[in-house]
C-alpha cells in the first residue's frame, strides 16, 4: 500500500454506526502501518466500562498505540474542551493518525475546534444524543414541539432543547463539513449485528462489569450513566428490570442510537462512503478505507 499524504492535514477519519465494524477496520489498519489511534468515543474515557463500550482490549493496546481511553473515572465530570485539550497534547507530531469511533462531536471537535464559551453544554448534548425521540419531545414540551416544522427530527428537537436549556451558537457546527470516511450497513444486517454484539457483550460478563463499578463507585456523573446498557443494566442489579426487558431496552436504545448517527453523519459530513455488508472481511473493508484516505487526505486538528 501507499504511504499517506500528510500535506493536508495529520488526523485520518473512519467512522460509523455502532456495530459496523470501524474499530476491527482502524486497529488492522493501526497495526500493519504503525499508526496510533485516537478513539472517538465519548464513552470510552470511563475506567471500568469495557465491555460495553467495545474498547480495545488488553492485546490490542500491546499491538497499537491508543489514546482516549481510560482517562477518567465514572464518577468524574468530563467535557469536550477537556477531550480536544488532551488529543492535541497527546499527539503533537508529525507522524499521521487515525481517528475512529461513532461520537460525531468528537469529530466536529477536532475539526473545526470548540470554544468552551461557544459551546452550549457537552454533557447536555452528550445525554440528549442518548434519548429517543418520544424522550425528546417530552423534554422539550408541547408548546417546543408544536414550534418545530419537523417534531420528528431528533437533531432539531436537541438543538431546541439545547435553545431552551442553554444557548447554542450554531457557527461552532457549520464552520466546516470534515472530509471523513463513514462505514454504512444495509439496515436489516446492521440491526442482526448489534443484536449479535449485544448478546455476546452480556455473555462475556457486562452485567458482572456493571456491578463491580457500582460497587467501586455508587455515584456515576451525568455523562457515564448516559452510556449505552449501563443504566438498563443498573436498574436490572436494582431488581426494577427483569434481565429479557433489560436487553430489549438496550437493543431498542443502541439501534435507535445507530439510527441518529447516521442520520448526524448525512448532515454533518462531507461523507466518502464505503459500503460493507455481513460478508465484508475486515482486510477488504480496510484496503477500500486506505484508497479512499489516500484519495481524500486527512485533516488538521484545531483545539
Amino acid at each position: 500500500m501507499s504511504t499517506l499524504n500528510t500535506a493536508k492535514g495529520h488526523a485520518f477519519f473512519l467512522v460509523g454506526p455502532t456495530s459496523v465494524g470501524k474499530s476491527s477496520v482502524a486497529h488492522y489498519l493501526g497495526l500493519q502501518h504503525t499508526l496510533p489511534i485516537v478513539s472517538l468515543d465519548s464513552m470510552q474515557v470511563y475506567r471500568g466500562l469495557d465491555i460495553g463500550t467495545a474498547k480495545a482490549t488488553a492485546l490490542e493496546r500491546s499491538e497499537v498505540t491508543y489514546f482516549g481511553l481510560d482517562l477518567i473515572e465514572v464518577s468524574e465530570a468530563y467535557d469536550l474542551k477537556q477531550y480536544t485539550n488532551y488529543v492535541t497534547q497527546q499527539t503533537a507530531s508529525d507522524q499521521p493518525l487515525i481517528c475512529a469511533g461513532g461520537t460525531g462531536l468528537y469529530v466536529n471537535a477536532l475539526v473545526n475546534g470548540v470554544n468552551a464559551e461557544e459551546l452550549s453544554d457537552p454533557v447536555l448534548r452528550t445525554e440528549l444524543e442518548a434519548l429517543s425521540v418520544p424522550e425528546l419531545q417530552l423534554r422539550l414540551g408541547d408548546s417546543g414541539v408544536k414550534e418545530l416544522s419537523d417534531p420528528q427530527n431528533p437533531r432539531r428537537l436537541i438543538r431546541a432543547i439545547e435553545r431552551k436549556e442553554g444557548e447554542l451558537k450554531e457557527s461552532v457546527w457549520e464552520v466546516q463539513k470534515p472530509k471523513v470516511v463513514v462505514l454504512r450497513m444495509e439496515r436489516e444486517a446492521l440491526v442482526t449485528r448489534i443484536k449479535s454484539r449485544m448478546e455476546e457483550m452480556f455473555s462475556s460478563g457486562w452485567i458482572e462489569e456493571t456491578e463491580a463499578m457500582m460497587h467501586a463507585f455508587p455515584v456515576w456523573s451525568e455523562t457515564a450513566l448516559q452510556a449505552i446498557g449501563y443504566k438498563e443494566i443498573r436498574a436490572h442489579i436494582e431488581g426494577e428490570l427483569s434481565l429479557d426487558v433489560c436487553k430489549e431496552k438496550v437493543f431498542i436504545r443502541t439501534r435507535q442510537y445507530a439510527k441518529r448517527q447516521m442520520t448526524w453523519f448525512r448532515n454533518k459530513l462531507d461523507a466518502h462512503w464505503i459500503d460493507v455488508d455481513a460478508s465484508s472481511s475486515v482486510e477488504s473493508v480496510a484496503a477500500d478505507v486506505w484508497e479512499a484516505w489516500l484519495e481524500t487526505g486527512g485533516q488538521p486538528f484545531k483545539s
